[in-house]
């Protein structure tokens, strides 16, 4: 991504583009805060964990070892 934004920089419009970026991602990072930080990975966690457990499906082990050739 960083390639992508740094090719962006050849025109004036691209530049002030760029800068929106730039200038959102900085404000959204300073408007976080340990606790909504600790709140927004323990529901990204838990969904994360209700996505692996809804798509899970059991498998049949092999008594014999697959050789890889």
């Amino acid at each position: 991504m960083s390639e992508d934004l740094i090719s962006l920089r050849t025109t004036d419009l691209s530049v002030k583009l760029l800068n929106e970026i730039v200038l959102g991602i900085v404000v959204a990072i300073s408007d976080l805060d340990y606790s909504s930080i600790v709140s927004a990975k323990s529901s990204v966690v838990a969904g994360w964990f209700t996505d692996l457990h809804s798509t899970a499906t059991p498998t049949k082990l092999s008594s014999k070892p697959k050789i890889l050739t």
